[in-house]
């Protein structure tokens, strides 16, 4: 009976031994120039304009594929991208494998706009379903191509949560959540309103919730020395994105250094009476390329006035 059980343990652990060295030799002989290949192919099968482009791939021990140069752009002709991703590592979680079955778990990490993405993901092979959750870390906005095509500068330090689900190759109809704070940024203004061109902030949250290309905006706030704001509404998403349709709702509560900054008494007095609680309601329509905003007081849409409020 010990020599039973002896040959057993000796053969199971030879049997772990050769899968290990299998394991280890499919990821030195893994070719990685066809997966780049593959995964590229993969990313724009969605039939629209938007078009992914992988520089390199690399091996990264344990087990792991390291991506650089990740760009997303509209058109293939685009020198720049609206999106550049250093560097994506990611990496099989052997636990969770060991647990589940029916699903292929992963670990990533992202070098991102000087800041890093992480957090877990699983594929499913029978239906192409793909989930992921995880983190964002000091993401520095003022890197993202978009502020040039809408001809306006920004930043900002971004961080916070989110989840995505869809099916690999069909992006279109990726849902998912997120929970973002972006902080000590600015934001140029098409149109000046209080004297200002520009809206600096210490805080801007919102909600993000995105179904069937639509992204609801909740709970949303800004807060800054000039100002305190709450929002929320939506943004229907397009190919091409800066055409995606914005349709936002809220109030604002002017500071004192933000009154204080008018000159004119008149128009002064007239901003303080169309003040509701001591808050006005605005709203903003058009597309992301051309956002417009207007603001309304106890007597009704006032730009005029508020445009008029130079300093």
């Amino acid at each position: 009976m010990k020599r039973l059980a002896g040959w057993l343990l000796s053969s199971l652990g030879y049997l772990l031994y050769t899968l290990v060295v299998l394991v280890v030799l499919l990821w030195v002989l893994f070719p990685l120039d066809k997966v780049r290949v593959w995964l590229q192919a993969g990313m724009n099968a969605a039939g629209t304009d938007i078009r992914w482009e992988i520089a390199g791939l690399r091996k990264a021990w344990p087990l792991g594929v390291v991506a650089s140069g990740v760009r997303f752009s509209e058109g293939e002709n685009s020198r720049d991208p609206l999106i550049l991703i250093d560097e994506l590592k990611i990496m099989p979680d052997v636990r969770s494998m060991l647990r589940v079955k029916e699903t292929i778990p992963l670990r990533y990490q992202l070098r991102f706009l000087d800041g890093t993405v992480r957090g877990n993901g699983e594929y499913h092979p029978a239906d192409g379903l793909v989930r992921g959750d995880g983190y964002l870390e000091n993401l520095n906005l003022a890197g993202l191509e978009i502020w040039r095509k809408m001809n306006r500068e920004a930043a900002g330090i971004m961080s916070g949560r989110y989840s995505v689900e869809g099916v690999w190759g069909n992006f279109s109809q990726l849902g998912g959540q997120a929970d973002l704070v972006v902080s000590n940024g600015h934001i140029d203004l098409y149109q000046p309103f209080f004297g200002l061109d520009q809206l600096e902030f210490s805080r801007m949250s919102a909600m993000l919730n995105l179904r069937e290309g639509v992204v609801t905006l909740e709970q949303g706030g800004v807060e800054s020395k000039m100002l305190a704001a709450e929002y929320g509404g939506t943004v229907t998403l397009t190919d091409p994105p800066g055409l995606s349709e914005i349709k936002v709702d809220g109030s604002l509560e002017p500071r004192p250094e933000l009154l204080g900054g008018i000159k004119d008494r008149t128009v002064l007095a007239l901003i303080r009476n169309q003040l509701k609680e001591n808050r006005l309601s605005f709203a903003i329509s058009g597309t992301l390329l051309e956002p417009g905003i207007t603001f309304e007081g106890t007597s009704g849409v006032i730009d005029g006035i508020i445009q008029g409020g130079a300093r």
